[in-house]
């Protein structure tokens, strides 16, 4: 749980701090993430609902768990933001696709940016 808490409020101090590109370090090495990254793919459901609370709209995302392909309550939210699969069986070839090409991608469950 901290994990999660952990990658969102990262990922909200990097989107909202001042205007370079950020070099993180993280159990993987280094990643440089852009101060706007334009276009964001979220490979977590609370990933998900944290970019959206900060009025971040993913151009893909993780489906949600029980609904298909998200929750009832982010289909406005996303606009056309493409499912990516579960959490655990992310479509790779859809996340590297022109559609979903995207700035930055982040994956909060397992600790690591890609």
């Amino acid at each position: 749980m901290l994990k999660h808490l952990f990658s969102a409020g990262l990922l909200a101090v990097l989107m909202l701090s001042s205007a370079h590109a950020r070099e993180v370090t993280h159990a993987m090495g280094t990643t440089e993430v852009p101060d706007h990254p334009q276009r964001v793919v979220i490979l977590t459901n609370e990933g998900t609902e944290a970019l959206l609370h900060l009025g971040v709209v993913p151009v893909g995302a993780a489906q949600s768990w029980d609904a298909d392909p998200f929750y009832a309550h982010l289909v406005p939210l996303l606009g056309d933001a493409v499912s990516l699969g579960t959490e655990t069986a992310i479509n790779l070839e859809l996340v590297a696709s022109a559609r979903t090409r995207s700035d930055h991608w982040h994956q909060g469950a397992a600790g690591k940016d890609l």
